[in-house]
C-alpha cells in the first residue's frame, strides 16, 4: 500500500477512502471503497504494508486499476523493509504522465526534469467537512 486519499464522507456510508499500491509483480491498483476508520486491528493497514483482500471490478469505473474492495475481507501483511522500498519501485517510475497515459495508466509514479517543476493550486471555495478550504485542482509541469 501507497498511498491514502483524503476520506470523502457520503449519506449512506460515511467516511470511504481510495487507497493506491502496487502488487509484488509491480501492477498498479486502486482500492475502493475503505471505510477506514471502521477497520479492525487486524485489518487497519498503513503505508507500505502488504495486504490482501477480495475485490472485483467495479461498475462504472473502467480505469484498469480499479478494484472494488470487500473490507471485511482485508488481511494487513507484513511491512515492506525501508531498505527495499527504493529499489521496489524504481522500475515503475516514468518521465511524465504522457509515458503512464501511453501505456494505459491511470496511476504512475512521476519523475519530472527538476529545471522546469512548477506547482499550482486552487482554492475550492466548499470546503471540507471542518470548514477548511480544500484543494480542487492540482497541477505540476
Amino acid at each position: 500500500m501507497l498511498v491514502k486519499a483524503m476520506p470523502h464522507v457520503g449519506r449512506e456510508r460515511g467516511e470511504l477512502v481510495c487507497c493506491a499500491g502496487v502488487t509484488e509483480q509491480r501492477e498498479w491498483r486502486r482500492q475502493y471503497p475503505v471505510r477506514f476508520r471502521f477497520l479492525t486491528d487486524e485489518s487497519m493497514f498503513q503505508r507500505w504494508h502488504w495486504v490482501e483482500y477480495h475485490w472485483r471490478l467495479p461498475k462504472g469505473d473502467r480505469r484498469p486499476e480499479s478494484r472494488r474492495v470487500d473490507e471485511g475481507s482485508i488481511v494487513k501483511g507484513h511491512e515492506m523493509k525501508s531498505a527495499h522500498r527504493g529499489s521496489f519501485l524504481a522500475r515503475l517510475i516514468l518521465p511524465g504522465v504522457k509515458s503512464a497515459e501511453e501505456r494505459g495508466q491511470t496511476l504512475t509514479l512521476v519523475r519530472p526534469k527538476t529545471d522546469n517543476i512548477r506547482f499550482s493550486w486552487k482554492k475550492d471555495s466548499s470546503g471540507d467537512r471542518n470548514g477548511n478550504p480544500a484543494i480542487r485542482q492540482c497541477r505540476s509541469a
